[in-house]
């Protein structure tokens, strides 16, 4: 994925909940990952913790900061040969941002570009 087309499951800290349910609604995936100026991941937003963080506190004008994700699961990239059985045994995550070993994303991928198999599935 090309540099332009990564920006568009990218967010920065300090935009609002408005602007990343506007990206994501662009998108159309679901998910943003947010990084900071230098594109290195710092947490993730689904349009489900963006539904949580507005029922729990009403604050659409927050920043993305407030309500993201910080414990995001990640690939680094020599790791991909595994992303096969972790889409597999991973039903809730349909995809994984693929970092350099600094932190930077590189890609993101999603389960549904990728074809899996029950035998990739780890026993």
């Amino acid at each position: 994925m090309d540099i332009e087309q990564l920006e568009k499951y990218l967010g920065r800290p300090e935009m609002t909940i408005v602007e990343a349910m506007r990206r994501i609604d662009e998108n159309n995936k679901r998910i943003l990952y947010i990084v900071d100026q230098t594109r290195k991941l710092i947490g993730s937003l689904s349009d489900g913790d963006i539904r949580r963080w507005i029922i729990r506190t009403g604050e659409i004008n927050a920043t993305v900061e407030r309500a993201m994700f910080k414990n995001t699961t990640y690939f680094r990239a020599d790791d991909l040969d595994k992303l096969n059985s972790f889409f597999a045994s991973q039903i809730m995550i349909d995809s994984v941002p693929v970092l350099d070993r600094d932190g930077i994303i590189l890609d993101v991928i999603f389960r549904e570009d990728r074809a899996i198999y029950p035998q990739d599935a780890v026993p």
